[in-house]
């Protein structure tokens, strides 16, 4: 038997990064996914390798800044599967400049995509979670457990996210509604850019572990949250960050 055998999963963010490695594991241990992201030929071709290893996905192409994107795509993911157990959240969107060079704007990006758009998406999947006893798992940072440097919006974001995610767990656990929320350190993702091999490895080097996590690790903490294996979780904080918050 598969982990989660016959779920329905609606992954936003999953045309890159931890949401794409989560996408692909879900779809490997049984769930029919629905794969929702900006760039469409990346989604496409996401959905082809899990039909092509046997599994069922689906994608829509949303941007998260819009409400009626999201609403779109959970309802697509419901008409399509019958019905929906799992609201992951994995976007992010990351400034690095001195307050006095933060704009407005960027303020207002990085909240929307990283802590408004979370809010959109568990508000309109709520009805069907109930309906599954379904859970969410949203991913946040370890930014959004301790300060990072220069990161004013990105770590005020991801603090949110925590905290909402909190609070639909104390609100809807009588629904039998899970929400969990995992805060990776530094992972090897696109969101890295073009930093430099060699800032990376010092980056790395202040790291207790003295790594960097894969997207896939991230993924099988997703997985776990998402599965029966973790009936008695909900409302708990994962750092999948090598230690670096205790420093």
């Amino acid at each position: 038997m598969k982990r989660i055998e016959n779920k329905v999963a609606v992954i936003f963010g999953a045309t890159s990064g931890i949401g794409k490695s989560t996408a692909i594991r879900f779809a490997e241990e049984g769930a029919c996914v629905n794969v929702v992201g900006r760039n469409e030929e990346r989604g496409k071709a996401i959905v082809s390798e899990i039909c092509e290893a046997g599994g069922k996905a689906i994608f829509t192409k949303a941007d998260v800044l819009l409400e009626e994107d999201i609403v779109n795509a959970v309802k697509k993911t419901v008409e399509t599967f019958g019905k929906l157990d799992i609201v992951v959240n994995s976007v992010g969107n990351a400034w690095n400049k001195p307050i006095e060079d933060l704009t407005t704007d960027d303020w207002d990006k990085t909240m929307n995509t990283n802590l408004r758009s979370a809010f959109y998406s568990v508000r309109c999947a709520l009805p069907y979670l109930i309906e599954t006893k379904g859970n969410v798992v949203n991913i946040s940072s370890m930014g959004g457990l301790k300060p990072m440097t220069l990161h004013y919006a990105y770590c005020s974001s991801k603090a949110g996210l925590v905290m909402f995610t909190k609070t639909i767990a104390h609100d809807f656990a009588d629904k039998g509604v899970r929400s969990n929320v995992i805060c990776p350190g530094l992972v090897d993702t696109p969101l890295l850019g073009v930093t430099p091999k060699e800032i990376i490895k010092a980056l790395e080097e202040e790291i207790p572990i003295k790594r960097m996590a894969q997207p896939e690790e991230v993924a099988n903490m997703a997985l776990f949250l998402a599965s029966d294996e973790a009936l008695d979780v909900t409302g708990a904080v994962f750092a999948i960050d090598g230690g670096g918050t205790l420093l």
